[in-house]
């Protein structure tokens, strides 16, 4: 199975709202707050633009107005296409102006998550950390450490549909090799597999990826076969779309 992965910063999002759909410019007049109004319009911007390529649609404000990222019951994102559902599933997530979105066109569990690389304090890994994690992050870099296994956790629980309303530790994470960590210290941004074990004690596959100021991670069940990047894609349809 592929995993499509969009990534979009604040300045790609036309200050016009003519590409969000009704039912969006609903949930937007209600955000009163500047901040959570930006992030969210970010989020819907690279999630609309990725399904707009996976299925084929022009990336015009019409077309992406046909298509709306509303949340479910759980608050998990679901796609409609002319008011229909349709079977993609995807994930988002946004820090300091990027956004994400991780696609699949099947119904599957899948949580993506990005987070800054920062130092974290003792306090926060003793409480959100199992005793494995909190000695995995003390033998290395525990800036990258932390947030990487912060990252695989929200996106391990937004996968099984809790969010964090679960006890963090409830998922345990487990990085493969630490070639890895090195490719990732050295800048080589490669995607490297992670494991998560869940409160049912299944194991979860995902992915994780560094660059010098951002951790990526993706779980998905059934696992992932490849993930494709579908930044050249979009920069593609925008210059078809102007000629």
């Amino acid at each position: 199975m592929e995993i499509y992965w969009l990534e979009q910063t604040a300045i790609d999002v036309p200050l016009a709202n003519n590409w969000l759909g009704d039912r969006e410019l609903d949930r937007l007049s209600d955000m009163r707050i500047l901040k959570r109004r930006t992030d969210w319009r970010l989020g819907r911007w690279a999630a609309k633009n990725a399904v707009a390529i996976v299925w084929g649609f022009g990336n015009d404000s019409a077309s992406l107005a046909r298509i709306e990222i509303l949340a479910t019951a759980s608050g998990a994102p679901a796609v409609f296409v002319d008011d229909v559902p349709v079977t993609t599933t995807i994930s988002l997530t946004h820090r300091e102006g990027l956004a994400a979105c991780a696609l699949a066109l099947d119904r599957i569990a899948l949580g993506c998550d990005l987070e800054a690389i920062e130092p974290h304090s003792a306090a926060f890994i003793r409480d959100y950390f199992t005793e494995t994690e909190q000695e995995f992050i003390r033998d290395g870099d525990s800036g990258l450490l932390a947030t990487l296994l912060w990252s695989a956790k929200e996106s391990a629980l937004k996968a099984l549909r809790v969010g964090l309303t679960a006890d963090t530790r409830s998922v345990v994470i487990s990085i493969d090799n630490n070639r890895s960590l090195t490719e990732a210290k050295a800048g080589v941004r490669l995607w490297h597999s992670l494991r998560v074990q869940d409160p049912c004690q299944r194991t979860l596959r995902g992915f994780w990826q560094a660059d010098e100021k951002f951790v990526r991670t993706l779980v998905a069940d059934p696992p992932v076969g490849e993930i494709v990047n579908m930044s050249s894609l979009l920069q593609a349809a925008v210059v078809a779309g102007s000629d």
